[in-house]
């Protein structure tokens, strides 16, 4: 994560992956959220998030652990 942002989540669990009205990823951390504007892969170049979202849609709504 290269370019994090602390935001303010109300809903669902800690580790919820959702959209920003920006169309930016984030990540509820509750309470909170942190919003993730850039983040690179091991081994790759970095991206902006919704450049990352284009190529892995499926994150969006899913639980990290």
């Amino acid at each position: 994560i290269l370019h994090p942002m602390i935001g303010c989540a109300e809903n669902q669990m800690p580790g919820f992956v959702f959209l920003t009205e920006q169309k930016e990823m984030a990540v509820n951390c509750n309470p909170g959220s942190l919003g993730i504007e850039e983040l690179q892969l091991e081994g790759k170049n970095n991206v902006g998030s919704q450049e990352f979202l284009r190529g892995y849609s499926k994150i969006v709504g899913a639980v990290l652990t």
